[in-house]
């Protein structure tokens, strides 16, 4: 069941859990139950994890987390089973809150909810622990290598975009003392690495100012 929610907080795809008539999928648009449910979730794991807490900081969550339909199913043993009826997806006037709730009330009684892992530092997808203990911030050994790489990449391209304004500001500052009728542009971009589109994007994102002849 917890694997089950999981999909249901990473899809953005149509409902998976509709109903299926003559292979036609009914459910709709799942991307506003997909919205609701993480709103939900992330409101549980600021609280602590803590559900009074969390209850106690939405009065209107907590009366409407609190309705619910109990249903009695009998069984072949001695032990009968208590389930709880939830908004059915298929029908088009059920909100995506309601669908939303029930599966959120479902999570919070599920006793393996505390295996709830994520988002991912590096997608955003949530993931099933497979220990309490888990401190990983991502959802797979493949995103976390995937997230390290794009944070060395994006630091490198700093560094070298921070090597350009350096050398750009030398050029200028030449150019200021050269006795030359060409243009602080033409001079600064007369030799490679520098291009012209650079250096307007450079001036225009303020990383450089425009010099002015003394």
């Amino acid at each position: 069941m917890l694997n089950r929610f999981v999909e249901l907080l990473n899809t953005s795809d149509y409902w998976g859990a509709s109903l299926i008539e003559s292979r036609k999928k009914i459910g709709g648009d799942y991307r506003p139950i997909q919205k609701e449910l993480r709103r939900l979730v992330q409101a549980w794991i600021r609280s602590g994890p803590n559900v009074s807490r969390l209850l106690d900081a939405d009065p209107m969550l907590n009366q409407a987390i609190q309705s619910f339909r109990p249903h009695f199913i009998p069984t072949k043993c001695g032990v009968a089973r208590l389930a709880f009826l939830n908004a059915p997806e298929y029908l088009a006037s059920v909100k995506p809150i309601e669908i939303a709730l029930g599966l959120f009330r479902d999570f919070l009684l599920n006793p393996y909810n505390d295996r709830l892992g994520g988002p991912c530092r590096n997608c955003g997808n949530y993931y099933v622990k497979k220990t309490e203990r888990k401190k990983s911030v991502y959802c797979t050994k493949q995103c976390g290598h995937r997230f390290t790489s794009r944070l060395a990449n994006k630091e490198q391209r700093n560094r070298e975009r921070g090597a350009l304004l350096e050398l750009a500001k030398k050029r200028i500052a030449t150019w200021l003392k050269a006795k030359t009728t060409m243009s602080w542009k033409v001079w600064v971009t007369q030799r490679p690495p520098i291009t012209k589109h650079w250096l307007t994007r450079a001036v225009r994102k303020g990383e450089l100012a425009e010099p002015k002849p003394i």
